[in-house]
This record gives structure tokens, C-alpha cells and sequence, in this order.
């Protein structure tokens, strides 16, 4: 079977960090059952063909849009390369890239195509402020926004609102849609067509989590919490888990927060509001101490952090999924999550993670020192996430699922 993915990574780097790392594993796992090739855009100046063991990809320019998608003459371009290829079957990661609009506008043709869901935009409207209020989002703006006033959170709000809007359009053009978590059905549900499949699948976890070292408890002097922040945003909550940390240093003083993927030290003229906001924030509640930034960190890195930390904690007010959060339970790390989106799913079957209401900085706090106090129920919320992740990531359901899936699709097309 020759799949062809359309995905917003270069697949054959062999160090991933940040957004979409999870496709990694996917690529590890299935590209021995298939012939794998990804189409994926970057900064580079003609189309770049490149061939590793277990994929081919090609790299396209990152094309001018207008109206959303490239000109005719790019998109002749990238139909080329679809037909040099011949796949059997097209699989889109995600609505992020104009990937999707091309399929829903008529550009791809004669190939049965899957959409996968990565993110659900019009979702992502519903919190994007993150429960700030007025005056703090009148807060983050500064000199960027005077000068590129369309980078205020307003202006944010605006466009991802806009695209929420063509979401719902693409989603109607869709035969057949493969989403990973109860919630994410739930939320595309009324937007898809009577006659579109859903199929429910499963994600895999990065290699190096495969081959980690399970998290053990560790006597330390400090409490440590663990956080992955993708994005610079309100909808991801870091405010409020630092608001949580002032309480949490009330009574453990040396209490220290890493918080992974978020850049505090950008130039003043290339900092957005919302993290200007966090550097405000963690100066008035005095935990410039209790905080690090270790930056873009790549799997063997994160595993480190992870496997030295009490608790993880995702504070995001919307999630379709979470890869932090699933390699974290991986690994049994005691995990404090947001009641929000889909990372309740987690605990559908067994109760593998602590959570709290999204805005409630109090509860949070709170439910991350009983992970530090109550060692013996901490343990066994370790003990449950590994034995439930096993089951959801194992590497041999992950890869008879997603072929299953294909064989499906191109059956039924």
C-alpha cells in the first residue's frame, strides 16, 4: 500500500521538539507496513525531494496564499508531485495548513483522502482568552501591538474565528475523518456530512518513551511540577498555573516550575502580548525563583525532566489530545490535569490523573500538593496511567488500527 501524508513536519529530521512530534512515532511504527511519503513545507527555495529508510518526502516552498490556498501555478506544483507518487491513499494531518482546503476545493481529485483532526478551531474560539480579564488582556498590549496592531489577542481572536468558520466547511467536504478522542467526535459531529465515516484511532508515543526508564519516586528537597507550553496564549493556561505556584510556594518555598517550549527571553520588539503578560505576572507574584525556562526540548531531554519532576501538569483550557500529557502518563509520572477538552478522556476507563476546573487556580494548586503529600496514592495513580498508556499507545494496537483504518477507507472508496 503507497500512503501519502500531507503533514506540517519534515519527517526524516531525526530530533523532534514541539508541536506534531507525536507523528514521529506514527512514522516509526507503520512506514515497515506500508511505502510511506509526506508532502510538507519550509523555508527552502524549489521543491526538495528526500529519501531516508522508512520514508520519501518532498518539501515544497512555503508558497504565497491568497484566498487561503497558493496560486494555480504552485498548486500545479504540488499535483506533480501527487502524481509522480501515486498513492493509494492520501492521509491529511490536520486543518492547520491550506492541506485540507485543497482536497475541499476541488484541487485533489481521484484519490481516496483522510482527514485527520489535530485541533478543532472553532473550540479553540470558545476559551481562547483563557478567562483573562479585561484589564489583563488591555495588559498585554505593548509596543509590538502599537506597531502591528493585528498581533493584539483581539486580532487573534478574529482570525482564528475566521478560520473556525472555513473549518466547518472543510469538515462537510469529507468522506472520511479520523479523530483520536471522544471529545474531538464530539465537537466535529454536527459540522460533518450524513454520509462521512468517522473512524476512531489511536496516536503512539515518540520512540525514546517507548524505551524510557518508567518514572520512580524521588526524595527531593524542592517539589518540582513539570509543564510543555506549545503555544504563547491565553488558552493554554500557563497564568493560571502560575497563579496556583504562588499558592504552592506559600508552603513549600522552593517549589520549582519548569515550564518547557515557552521563550521568556525574546527581544522586546518580538514578544507578544501574552508572554510579556507571563514575565509581568511571574515578577508580581515573586516566583521569578521558582521558575525556569529550559526552552525547545528534544524527547531524551524531555524524559529527563519528566522522569526528575513529582508532578506534570497540563493547565490548557482546550486540548483535542495532548502528546505531553500521554507521554508523561507513559511514563507513570503523577499527573495534574485541566478538566478540559479532551484530557478527561484519559480517565475514561480507569482514573489515571488528578484534574481540576480549568479557571479554578485554588483547586489546582491544591490537587498538585496532594500529589506531593500523598505518596501512596501518587504511586498509584503511577501504577494505573502506565498500565492504561500501555494500552492505548502499544505500538502493536497503534499500527493494526491505523492500517485497519486505510484498508477501510480505500474499500469503501
Amino acid at each position: 500500500m503507497r500512503v501519502l501524508w500531507f503533514s506540517n513536519c519534515v519527517l526524516s529530521d531525526t530530533i523532534c521538539s514541539g508541536s506534531g512530534s507525536w507523528l514521529y512515532g506514527m512514522k516509526s511504527i507503520i512506514s515497515g507496513k506500508v511505502d510511506l511519503y509526506n508532502i510538507t513545507s519550509t523555508n527552502v527555495p524549489e521543491i526538495t525531494k528526500l529519501s531516508s529508510k522508512d520514508i520519501v518526502e518532498y518539501i515544497i516552498p512555503e508558497y504565497p496564499l491568497q484566498d487561503g490556498i497558493p496560486s494555480s501555478d504552485d498548486i500545479s506544483k504540488i499535483l506533480g508531485v501527487i502524481a509522480e507518487i501515486q498513492p493509494d491513499i492520501i492521509h491529511i494531518w490536520g486543518m492547520e495548513r491550506y492541506w485540507a482546503r485543497l482536497y475541499q476545493r476541488g484541487f485533489i481529485t481521484g484519490y481516496p483522502v483522510l482527514l485527520e483532526i489535530q485541533g478543532v478551531l472553532s473550540s479553540l474560539c470558545n476559551v481562547f482568552y483563557g478567562g483573562l480579564s479585561p484589564k489583563e488582556i488591555i495588559s498585554t498590549y505593548g509596543f509590538r501591538e502599537i506597531v502591528r496592531p493585528w498581533d493584539r489577542l483581539n486580532k487573534q481572536y478574529d482570525r482564528n474565528k475566521e478560520r473556525a468558520e472555513d473549518e466547518s466547511l472543510i469538515l462537510k467536504s469529507f468522506n472520511y475523518i479520523s479523530t483520536q478522542s471522544t471529545w474531538t467526535r464530539n465537537q466535529i459531529g454536527f459540522y460533518t456530512s450524513s454520509d462521512c465515516k468517522i473512524y476512531e484511532t489511536l496516536r503512539p508515543i515518540r520512540q525514546e518513551f517507548y524505551e524510557a526508564e518508567k518514572w520512580n519516586k524521588k526524595k527531593q528537597e524542592a517539589p518540582r511540577i513539570y509543564a510543555s507550553v506549545s503555544y504563547n496564549a491565553p488558552f493554554k493556561g500557563l497564568h493560571v498555573l502560575l497563579k496556583a505556584l504562588s499558592l504552592i510556594v506559600k508552603k513549600y518555598p522552593t517549589a520549582k516550575l519548569t515550564i518547557a517550549g515557552f521563550n521568556p527571553n525574546k527581544p522586546f520588539y518580538k514578544e507578544n502580548g501574552y508572554n510579556r503578560y507571563v514575565k509581568k505576572l511571574i515578577s508580581e507574584l515573586e516566583l521569578s525563583n521558582n521558575v525556569e525556562f529550559p526552552g525547545s526540548l528534544n524527547a531524551k531531554e524531555i524524559i529527563a525532566h519528566l522522569q526528575n519532576t513529582d508532578v506534570f501538569v497540563n493547565p490548557s483550557f482546550v486540548e483535542s489530545y495532548s502528546a505531553a500529557a500521554a507521554e508523561a502518563l507513559y511514563l507513570g509520572v503523577p499527573s495534574v490535569l485541566s478538566y478540559a477538552g479532551a484530557l478527561p478522556n484519559f480517565s475514561e476507563l480507569d482514573n489515571i490523573a488528578l484534574y481540576y476546573s480549568p479557571m479554578d487556580f485554588v483547586d489546582c494548586a491544591v490537587k498538585i500538593i496532594g500529589m506531593f503529600e500523598e505518596k501512596d496514592r501518587a504511586i498509584i495513580f503511577s501504577q494505573n496511567s502506565i498500565r492504561r498508556m500501555n494500552e492505548m499507545c502499544s505500538r502493536e494496537m497503534v499500527s493494526e488500527k491505523q492500517i485497519r483504518i486505510y484498508r477501510d477507507v480505500l474499500i469503501g472508496y
